[in-house]
């Protein structure tokens, strides 16, 4: 199969983190993705296709692992269907996780997930998690990728949706800029600082110690559009299990 060129991999995730849509293939159809994370750029699917609100799209990942990031439960069936026939033509349907927002699921309390396997599909998904701007030998990074759902959130909506988990008398672990406006039972915050040196060198520590602290959910607070922020971003969004919402586009002959 054709495989996409590095340029063309480069512009498509460019368009993804700024919140545009793009076209791409997978093994039975081509479609159109966003990210998934971003609810504006799944609502521009809708629009450019004047598709209902309550017709999900199905979240395309890159590797199975980051399907607890998405679904609040995963059957035993589920587990073995994945396992034999993933990368591959398979969608599952399964329980929503908390933090998927409604325009994914169409208002459903059920997700569809898929782990795609044509190879521009997986070079798309792939750089789109991980991050591209070739890096040298000695720029790489063993990535990590913690086993507790990690979330991106605004500055001023982190004691907000750290104040949501531990109303439910759960954990919440926090990864920040600054120190907390306020402090809560039941939550761990690390206060990693302005300078993007100093976070890189530490991020993957801090992730551990949190990922280690026992929380349902690790709230990372966003990063300054920036490039000197720019692949520690990469890195975030690959610990976060990014995926892509994806309809189907309808070809016609001219």
């Amino acid at each position: 199969m054709v495989r996409a060129t590095q340029t063309e991999i480069e512009a498509a995730v460019e368009a993804l983190r700024n919140g545009e849509v793009v076209v791409f293939p997978t093994e039975t159809v081509y479609g159109l993705g966003a990210n998934a994370s971003n609810p504006a750029a799944v609502r521009k699917i809708f629009e450019m296709k004047g598709r209902p609100a309550d017709h999900p799209v199905i979240v395309h990942l890159d590797n199975p692992r980051y399907l607890h990031r998405w679904v609040s439960e995963v059957p035993p069936v589920a587990e073995k269907l994945a396992a034999k026939f993933w990368p591959g033509p398979l969608t599952l349907i399964l329980p929503r996780g908390e933090n998927v927002n409604d325009v994914v699921t169409g208002g459903q309390d059920s997700i569809g997930i898929r782990v795609p396997s044509h190879p521009i599909a997986q070079q798309l998904l792939t750089a789109f998690g991980g991050g591209i701007a070739p890096r040298s030998p000695g720029d790489r990074m063993l990535h990590y990728a913690p086993s507790t759902p990690l979330e991106i959130v605004s500055s001023d909506d982190l004691e907000v949706r750290a104040g949501e988990i531990v109303a439910r008398e759960e954990k919440v672990a926090v990864l920040a800029m600054r120190p907390p406006l306020n402090t809560q039972r039941y939550m761990t915050w690390i206060n990693a600082g302005k300078k993007p040196e100093a976070y890189a060198h530490n991020l993957y520590n801090h992730l551990r110690t949190l990922d280690r602290a026992g929380c349902t959910r690790i709230l990372v607070q966003e990063l300054p559009l920036d490039e000197r922020w720019a692949a520690i971003l990469d890195r975030l969004q690959r610990a976060s299990g990014v995926g892509l919402g994806v309809d189907d586009l309808e070809l016609s002959a001219g």
